[in-house]
């Protein structure tokens, strides 16, 4: 058996790969019969599950393999089958987004985000997958954003984020499109006679 092809994929933290068994070969059958390879008894692993192009999957075919209405009259040899293919595995992707937050004028302010989009066992270890620093900037528009200030006027501002710092192994990172909120409210006076 030949010409079984392994399916692109994107980064998804595990080895298992999709086989297309659309244009399987079987050497050696007599034409106008018919034969087959049912869909489970066909599997394939990537070497390693990390992404990559080009990788090696293996390719396993179960005893019994061998389907179709000639399949009574043929005999499968598992060893001279294909036992290898190659795809690609695409890195994934890291969205960060920013919290709102709202602070009152003169006062410092603590700025968070979110990561989604980690396949699988990746969500929880992010502190350890991700290296760099989120840089944020305040501002009425992007160009005009720049690092807060305590001296930030009372307003409504969004929060851009910068994440070209920020790398994992396995993923692209990028930036929410849509910027969050910091609201800077005034601050209260409290005026007394002397």
């Amino acid at each position: 058996v030949n010409n079984i092809r392994a399916e692109n994929k994107t980064y998804d933290g595990n080895t298992s790969a999709v086989l297309d068994l659309s244009g399987i070969i079987f050497d050696g059958i007599i034409k106008g019969d018919s034969l087959a390879l049912s869909t489970g008894s066909v599997t394939g692993s990537f070497e390693t599950a990390g992404a990559g192009n080009g990788k090696n999957v293996a390719i396993s075919i179960a005893e019994g393999a061998l389907t179709g209405s000639s399949a009574a009259d043929y005999s499968l040899d598992r060893n001279e089958s294909q036992k290898t293919a190659t795809a690609d595995i695409t890195k994934g992707t890291i969205t960060v987004t920013p919290f709102s937050s709202a602070v009152t004028y003169g006062e410092g302010t603590d700025f968070s985000v979110t990561y989604s989009g980690a396949a699988g066992a990746d969500t929880d270890r992010l502190a350890s997958i991700i290296t760099g620093t989120v840089k944020y900037k305040v501002g009425k528009t992007e160009e005009s954003a720049a690092d807060y200030s305590k001296t930030l006027g009372a307003g409504s501002y969004s929060i851009y984020i910068d994440v070209s710092s920020l790398s994992a192994n396995d993923y692209i990172i990028k930036a929410a499109s849509a910027p969050a909120v910091l609201t800077v409210k005034k601050r209260p006076l409290n005026v007394n006679s002397s």
